[in-house]
C-alpha cells in the first residue's frame, strides 16, 4: 500500500524534501503513463477539455496557496501568486516532457525543476519587482 503524508506532515519536511518529494511522484506518473500523455493532450484540446482542465489547475494553485500559507520557513507577500507561479511552472514542465516523441533525461529535467521551484521558493521574502518608467 503506497505511504501517504498528510498535511501536517508535509508543513513539518524541510521544504527541500517535499519538493523532491513531489517531483518523484510527478516523474513516476509521467513515466507510468508516458504512453498515454501525448494523445491525453491532444485530445483535451480537441474535445474542448481546456477549461476544465483549467479548472483542475486552479484547484492545486489553492491547495499550495494553502501549503505556502502555512509554512513557518517561507513567506510571500502574495502566497497566492507564488503558488500560481509554482502551479504553472511545473505543469508547463510536465506538459513539454509529456509531449516529446525523443527520448530525453526526465530525471535530469525533474532535478532541474526541483531546483527552480527551490530557488524560487527561498530568493526571498519579498519578491516585489522594481518597476521602471
Amino acid at each position: 500500500m503506497p505511504r501517504t503524508h498528510s498535511a501536517a506532515s508535509s508543513d513539518a519536511l524541510p521544504i527541500t524534501e517535499v519538493l523532491v518529494r513531489i517531483a518523484t511522484a510527478l516523474l513516476a506518473a509521467k513515466q507510468a503513463q508516458r504512453p498515454i500523455h501525448r494523445w491525453l493532450i491532444e485530445w483535451r484540446s480537441a474535445a474542448g477539455g481546456q477549461e476544465r482542465y483549467r479548472r483542475a489547475l486552479d484547484q492545486h494553485v489553492e491547495l499550495i496557496t494553502d501549503f505556502l500559507a502555512r509554512r513557518r520557513d517561507l513567506a510571500f507577500t502574495d502566497a497566492y501568486a507564488a503558488a500560481f507561479v509554482i502551479v504553472h511552472a511545473i505543469h508547463g514542465v510536465v506538459e513539454a516532457v509529456s509531449s516529446r516523441t525523443c527520448e530525453i533525461d526526465a530525471h535530469r529535467i525533474a532535478e532541474q525543476a526541483v531546483a527552480m521551484v527551490l530557488g524560487f521558493l527561498t530568493l526571498g521574502h519579498d519578491t516585489t519587482l522594481p518597476t521602471h518608467t
